[in-house]
Formats: C-alpha cells, sequence, structure tokens
C-alpha cells in the first residue's frame, strides 16, 4: 500500500533470520553488473556482505525471508534466483524497479575496470576497446561517464583516475576534453611535464577554448 500510494516516510521493518552455511556458500561470489560493473557477494562467519566495485564499503546483507535479504539500512532488498541449468542470478529490488541479469561469473571472467584495479593497463584497454565495438553507446564506454569516473576518483586514487582519463584518450583520439581532463589529472599528480602535453593537444583540438589555454599559460610559469 505504501508502494501504491508513494509514501516516501514509510520505512519497513523486517524480522533478522539467521543465515545457514549452505546457503552462504551458495551465493557467495562475483556477479555481472553491467558490462563494466560488479557486485561481489561475501561473507565474515555468518555475515553476508554486498557490495558493488566502484563503492568503497559493502553493505551487510540481512536475511529476512527463506529468499529475501535486505541490503543495509536502505529499503532495497536482494533475492537470489536458482534456474535449472543456469548460473545463479542475483535480482535487486526496490521501490521503483526489479533489477535482474545479474548472473554469477567464474573467478577468469575479468571486466576492464579490474584489469585497471589490478593495474594491468593494456588488457583493461582491451577490454574497453572491445565494449566499444561491441556497442558504442554502452553507458560503459561513454567518454562523460569516463571522465566523470576520473574526477570522483582523482582525491582518494590518482593513479586510478589517472589511467581511466588514458583510457579515454584512446578511445576518443579526436576529442579535446579527454585531454584537457587527463591535463587536469596529471596536474594535480605533480607531473607538470605530461599536464603540459596533454593541454597541447587538446588545444591542437580546440584552439578556442580559452578555459585550456589558460591552463597551460599557468603551469606553464611553474
Amino acid at each position: 500500500m505504501a508502494r501504491a500510494y508513494k509514501w516516501d516516510k514509510f520505512v519497513p521493518e523486517y524480522k533478522k533470520q539467521s543465515t545457514d552455511k549452505g546457503m552462504i556458500e551458495k551465493v557467495v561470489g562475483r556477479y555481472r553488473n553491467g558490462t563494466d560493473g560488479r557486485i561481489t557477494i561475501s561473507n565474515d562467519g555468518d555475515k553476508l556482505f554486498f557490495k558493488y566495485i566502484r563503492r568503497d564499503k559493502a553493505d551487510e546483507l540481512i536475511r529476512v525471508s527463506d529468499s529475501t535479504y535486505v541490503i543495509g539500512n536502505s529499503r532495497a532488498l536482494v533475492q537470489f534466483k536458482e534456474l535449472p541449468g543456469q548460473p545463479l542470478d542475483l535480482v535487486i529490488l526496490n521501490d521503483r524497479q526489479h533489477d535482474g541479469g545479474h548472473i554469477r561469473v567464474e573467478d577468469n571472467e575479468i571486466i576492464p575496470y579490474e584489469y585497471l584495479i589490478k593495474g594491468d593497463f593494456e588488457n583493461a584497454v582491451r577490454g574497453y576497446e572491445a565494449l566499444k565495438r561491441t556497442d558504442p553507446k554502452d553507458p560503459s564506454i561513454i567518454e562523460s561517464n569516463l571522465n566523470d569516473q576520473g574526477y570522483q576518483l582523482l582525491e582518494k586514487d590518482k593513479k586510478l583516475a589517472l589511467n581511466i582519463f588514458r583510457v579515454n584518450t584512446i578511445l576518443y583520439p579526436n576529442s579535446f576534453n579527454v585531454y584537457d581532463s587527463y591535463g587536469d589529472a596529471q596536474n594535480a599528480d605533480g607531473d607538470t611535464k605530461g599536464a603540459i602535453e596533454s593541454y597541447k593537444i587538446a588545444l591542437k583540438l580546440n584552439p578556442k577554448s580559452e578555459e585550456t589555454a589558460k591552463k597551460l599559460k599557468d603551469i606553464s610559469k611553474k
């Protein structure tokens, strides 16, 4: 009823149930989340945890029925669906949608972002290039999305941020913006020479950018 009438302040209360060892062994693993995302289900003793690969912390999965879990303090629910002969499917249910298709995968199925985390830049690039060839409109390889990821990471993981910006320059070599952003990241990392080179390429691609010209002028004084 609360969902039907959109009572936003309604907070459901669930009774926590214990999680048995058999269930833990069944659901722990890695699950697909789009073409460049991962959801990891892990455990610490009899507690289960849910984590998106780009989130810093995992949320506890609290069992509230035979097949349903609550994600931390949210109202989002998780269910694990089994079909004969198919991998386990993690389904996320919230107020507005049922998000399925999170199939459990083997350890050797690596997404490009995982390669970046491991420091394997070459395989990451190959992965992103393959995604672009398969679907140029895939959100995982959209220039603006990669750029946003890079800026979000600059404060907490400069190396990873730099590599994301660098991937963008390879996927979109004719975009002035990716070089301008890469220059920002290099400058933030103290790589003055690299930043100057990136700003020069950006200006070559877009000579009218007064902002990039100012950045180049300012950094050249250092």
